[in-house]
């Protein structure tokens, strides 16, 4: 399993979908994502949201699956904006974030970011 074409940073991973940035990959990331999430305390709960480009919807389904799959409990926000999503977190006084997000300059970018409740990447 390569991370080529990938940009992976504190604020998650970045990648051309089909290229980089494949079903596999948002697969193994979110899966990494869940253990991690329930290791790190007790909160099982993950919010899940997604923006408007036409890979969102395949993507969306993957990650969702993949994190319940590891033993998290999913509130899906669907169709939904990074300060909804926010809020949210707080709403929901948990500690973890993640959003399936494409940058607004290629609508062939995927980025998967990780926030805690307290609002800091």
């Amino acid at each position: 399993m390569s991370d080529s074409g990938l940009m992976i940073g504190v604020s998650g991973i970045r990648g051309r979908v089909g290229e980089g940035f494949t079903p596999e990959v948002a697969t193994r990331y979110s899966v990494a994502f869940g253990a991690w999430a329930l290791s790190a305390g007790s909160a099982r709960t993950v919010v899940l949201g997604r923006d408007s480009r036409i890979s969102g919807p395949q993507f969306h389904e993957i990650v969702r699956v993949a994190l319940e799959s590891a033993g998290a409990d999913v509130i899906d926000l669907g169709l939904t904006t990074t300060p909804t999503l926010q809020l949210a977190v707080e709403h929901h006084s948990r500690g973890r974030r993640h959003l399936h997000h494409r940058q607004p300059q290629s609508d062939r970018v995927e980025r998967a970011e990780v926030i805690g409740a307290d609002g800091l990447s």
